[in-house]
């Protein structure tokens, strides 16, 4: 891997504010996803768009700009069912729709079942890239404090390890000498303790990983690829498809029928809890119908 120093401070920098900005995410649930969040993947989305040239607005806004509206609506709404099913899409669509602007001619190729695979495991390459981005990391990490020099380190460790008791001692026996002394020794540990907690250790190692994952990602989705279709036909003919398609239509429309109720102002229930209800379980529903769809849209067949 070789990214310059600007990639790498951008990333650094990005990596720092996505986890401090959403350290707190636990304790306050999806509310603590607003601006912060917004600025995280405005930042993914330029990182992304400097690491593919063959990005051109003219061609690409049809999948651009409905993300960036989606990563911005994390800092407009506060709904928290918006951010909820956000979380989701975002970054699926991101990672489906950026492999796709990197295919060669991927204007040519057509929409199939192949070629959503395609796209799904270009998505997945930066997991095989864990490793190396790894070791990438870790040389940005002994270059920033100096530490090519293997010998160097063991020095070091080996005379902090000699220090700490040395001076723990050192330390014990001053206290118990003079009471000044020990007065300012315990608020000095109490003010050290309370500065090397777990919380710095843990937000140092997940800004760490941050970048491995950022870094990951990039040098995965640098270059352009391609893809030979496959001449794949189920023993699935136009009849047997339609025959399928109708009754599955036919179900919908027997369905609808029976929600023109629905429909109505005045048919829906007084209580807004059971009208959320009713929203919310539909909602993913017709999700999974609208993903079944899909699947038999793409399904290939022959006459």
């Amino acid at each position: 891997m070789n990214f310059s120093n600007r990639k790498v401070f951008a990333v650094v920098t990005l990596a720092t504010l996505a986890v401090l900005g959403h350290w707190n995410f636990w304790s306050h649930g999806i509310y603590a996803l607003g601006f912060n969040t917004t600025a995280f993947w405005l930042g993914i989305a330029f990182l992304l768009w400097d690491n593919n040239p063959n990005l051109r607005w003219r061609q690409d806004w049809v999948w651009f700009v409905p993300l960036l509206l989606m990563a911005l609506s994390f800092s407009l709404f506060e709904n928290p069912w918006l951010k909820m099913i956000s979380c989701v899409i975002l970054p699926t669509a991101t990672s489906i729709f950026y492999a796709y602007s990197q295919l060669i001619n991927a204007r040519e190729r057509f929409w199939g079942l192949q070629l959503i695979s395609t796209l799904v495991k270009r998505s997945l390459v930066p997991l095989r890239l864990i490793g190396s981005s790894m070791l990438f990391s870790r040389s940005l990490m002994a270059r920033v404090f100096s530490l090519e020099d293997k010998h160097l380190f063991n020095r070091i460790v080996r005379g902090l390890m000699l220090l700490i008791p040395l001076s723990a001692v050192v330390l014990v026996l001053l206290a118990s000498a003079d009471e000044n002394f020990s007065i300012l020794l315990d608020k000095a540990g109490i003010h050290l303790f309370d500065f090397m907690n777990w919380s710095i250790i843990a937000k140092v190692f997940c800004i760490f990983m941050m970048c491995v994952l950022i870094f990951a990602g990039l040098y995965a989705w640098q270059d352009p690829y391609d893809y030979t279709e496959k001449k794949f036909n189920l023993d699935l003919d136009d009849v047997v498809i339609g025959i399928v398609m109708g009754g599955i239509l036919l179900i919908y429309l027997v369905f609808l029928l029976l929600q023109v109720d629905y429909m109505m102002l005045a048919t829906l229930p007084q209580s807004f809890d059971k009208t959320e209800q009713i929203v919310k379980s539909g909602f993913w529903q017709l999700f999974f119908l609208s993903i079944l769809n899909a699947g038999l849209f793409f399904t290939p067949t022959h006459s």
